[in-house]
């Protein structure tokens, strides 16, 4: 087996103002078709589908605040690996990201996030993100209308001035040496779009003081969350127990109660953390 993992910095910090969920957008319709160019195969969505499940290969992606991670699994055999790697190695540096899967996928994630504006733990977890972040991008959340506004050029721009192979980390692992990791690597990231570094992140700014919002909801049970900006991935004082981000992520305390239960829930967890500082 063979695992490789390519990052870059193209997570949804990067989104800009009315564009909420277009870094997500982006990852995700990379594989919904390719252009047929110089090392890259020209292949629609399902000829992908058909490709991968033959050779029997798995491509996904993951984004969160500060990066997208796009991951293949393969067999390690050469003619499994290399067929594998020309799918992959074209959805990286080729993208079509086609109009029509775009106004498919807008349709599903609008029918999503209607639907988790009945939710209560997605009500509160929006909140919770805004009322630490406030208006630094690690706060801002997708809605129906950021989404609906989305473009085919919002998408190809996004993809070019963030899939550069100055804004990857590209990891292998498995049965591979090393001369095969170098061949591996230079054919991934030779034909990416070149571009300068962005703009830095700018910086979390620290709660003034406490706040408390409630949400008014029908179902049974309250959904309690409760935390602050903590630390970033690079303080010498991080540690695993905190979710790590380039700036300070949040601390976080999540618990679920009966509604009656709520005022004497939040008491027991107050008093843990006095206990604990």
């Amino acid at each position: 087996m063979l695992d490789i993992q390519v990052n870059f910095a193209a997570g949804s910090r990067y989104d800009p103002p009315n564009r909420s969920g277009l870094a997500a957008m982006t990852a995700h319709l990379l594989s919904t078709g390719t252009r047929a160019a110089k090392g890259c195969l020209g292949l629609t969505e399902a000829q992908i589908e058909d490709r991968l499940a033959e050779i029997g290969s798995v491509i996904a992606d993951t984004v969160d605040g500060d990066s997208v991670a796009l991951r293949l699994r393969t067999l390690s055999a050469a003619s499994k690996r290399d067929a594998a790697l020309a799918v992959f190695a074209s959805i990286l540096q080729c993208p079509a990201l086609p109009e029509k899967k775009l106004v498919r996928e807008k349709q599903r994630v609008i029918t999503a996030l209607n639907v988790s504006e009945n939710q209560p733990q997605a009500q509160a977890e929006k909140a919770f993100k805004a009322a630490v972040f406030g208006a630094h991008p690690y706060g801002a959340s997708p809605d129906p209308k950021s989404i609906a506004a989305l473009t085919q050029a919002d998408l190809m721009s996004f993809y070019q001035a963030h899939y550069t192979a100055q804004h990857a980390v590209l990891s292998i692992v498995g049965d591979c040496d090393r001369p095969q990791a170098e061949r591996i690597a230079e054919q991934l990231m030779r034909a990416l779009p070149e571009r300068a570094p962005g703009a830095a992140l700018p910086p979390v700014a620290p709660l003034s003081g406490s706040s408390e919002i409630k949400l008014l909801h029908s179902a049974s049970q309250a959904h309690i969350l409760i935390g602050a900006p903590a630390i970033a991935r690079g303080d010498p004082d991080y540690f695993p127990a905190f979710i790590p981000a380039a700036q300070p992520g949040s601390f976080q305390i999540s618990l679920q109660t009966r509604q009656d239960q709520a005022s004497e829930a939040l008491r027991v967890v107050f008093m843990g953390c006095r206990w604990i500082i």
